[in-house]
């Protein structure tokens, strides 16, 4: 009786913690969009986690409307540090109207960024209605 009055406990405790924990969320976002129907794109940088922003900076935002009409985006980061840092990123794409082109649905991905390495992180939009886009980053859980 005593035995299961302790895993009782212990679970319930297990769960109490596991609930308090916050919610994974992107540590950096660039979010940037066409201006005036020209190739120019505007961009806009947050940064929620300020461990990763001192690991992976954001060094150019590139995008190009394909032959196809698909939007392309490509996100240059880099390493700040010596030592290599895991990160996950998915792309988030949105139409003229600033409304989210299949919400939720996009996986992340993964990428490890060596000692002071550069990397680009490329998405094309899902559909030819993107009209801007937001790239988040977070470290490797």
């Amino acid at each position: 009786m005593k035995l299961l009055m302790s895993l009782t406990t212990g679970l319930v405790v297990m769960f109490i913690a596991a609930g308090c924990q916050s919610p994974r969320t992107a540590g950096q976002s660039i979010t940037a969009s066409i201006v005036d129907g020209s190739s120019q794109m505007a961009t806009v940088l947050r940064i929620d986690d300020q461990r990763l922003a001192r690991y992976v900076s954001v060094k150019s935002v590139n995008s190009a409307v394909k032959h196809d009409g698909f939007l392309q985006a490509q996100v240059e980061v880099v390493n700040n540090s010596k030592r290599d840092y895991a990160i996950q990123y998915r792309y988030v794409w949105f139409d003229a109207n600033d409304m989210e082109i299949y919400p939720g649905k996009r996986p992340w991905q993964q990428t490890v960024l060596h000692g002071g390495e550069s990397v680009r992180l490329q998405g094309i939009s899902p559909f030819p209605e993107a009209k801007a886009f937001r790239v988040q980053m977070r470290p490797m859980p």
